[in-house]
């Protein structure tokens, strides 16, 4: 949730309910796209990042196409996620707040232990077992209540 914590490391998080399927909002305007085959949920586990400046223009040119074919902006990027469900979001921005500097997209399924990012050598997040973890925790002093 966005909070104190998440304004002084200037994060903006974006939640499951914040868009797609529960955000209807703007259908009147964009339209609720056409979907996938095989795959109901294919407006809500997609979104596209565009400069502002291209974004109304963008909107018009992909809004009949299905997620899967929605080619990306000369200024952003269409990213979709086939079967996904409980989309995340988390922008992080300069200090001033005036420019976005990386955006995370992932789902309650995405598997940190197996995502990289360009320039890591390693990946997100340490493959351990659930008993490594809680020891881990244990010996950082992570508050489980």
């Amino acid at each position: 949730m966005n909070d104190d914590s998440t304004f002084q490391e200037n994060i903006l998080v974006i939640n499951r309910y914040d868009w797609g399927y529960y955000q209807s909002r703007y259908f009147d305007e964009i339209g609720e796209g056409p979907e996938e085959e095989g795959d109901s949920l294919a407006n809500s586990n997609s979104a596209g990042l565009v400069d502002i400046a291209e974004a109304r223009q963008y909107v018009e040119t992909r809004k009949k196409q299905r997620p899967s074919q929605r080619q990306p902006p000369g200024a952003g990027v269409w990213m979709y996620s086939p079967h996904a469900e409980y989309m995340f979001g988390r922008f992080g921005f300069d200090h001033p707040r005036t420019a976005a500097r990386s955006f995370l997209f992932f789902s309650a399924d995405t598997k940190f232990t197996n995502t990289r990012l360009d320039g890591l050598d390693r990946s997100l997040r340490k493959n351990e077992t659930s008993d490594k973890r809680f020891e881990r925790r244990l010996r950082e002093g992570y508050d489980f209540f």
